[in-house]
């Protein structure tokens, strides 16, 4: 029987959930190999242009990680409400370590951050 795995993490910033959502969920794949080089050698869009529900990303990782690489697809995206769910399809430990990943993230304002 597979066992369910879950956790939250809330963190406080300074900055406005949308733009915190932008850059962080949105535009990551351009934003990550800049920001994290010593972790991710590059990622783009694979299918419909990584922005779109049922569109997947690809991140290719340096020897840092315990995989090459992984593929996501976008299931849910509410841009106006900063929430997205996305679904890991290839690579990063799937068949090997786990079974299926998925991530749920919803940035909310604090009061007079938005």
């Amino acid at each position: 029987m597979a066992s369910t795995n879950s956790w939250t993490l809330e963190i406080e910033s300074t900055v406005a959930a949308p733009r915190l959502f932008k850059a962080g969920v949105m535009d990551w794949h351009t934003l990550a190999p800049k920001l994290a080089s010593h972790i991710i050698t590059s990622a783009h869009p694979i299918e419909g242009g990584g922005g779109g529900v049922g569109s997947v990303r690809q991140f290719n990782f340096t020897s840092a990680m315990p995989f090459s690489m992984k593929k996501e697809r976008l299931d849910f995206l509410d841009a106006d409400n900063c929430e997205c769910k996305s679904t890991l399809i290839e690579g990063g430990g799937i068949g090997m370590k786990i079974e299926t990943a998925t991530s749920h993230i919803k940035i909310e304002p604090t009061a007079n951050h938005w």
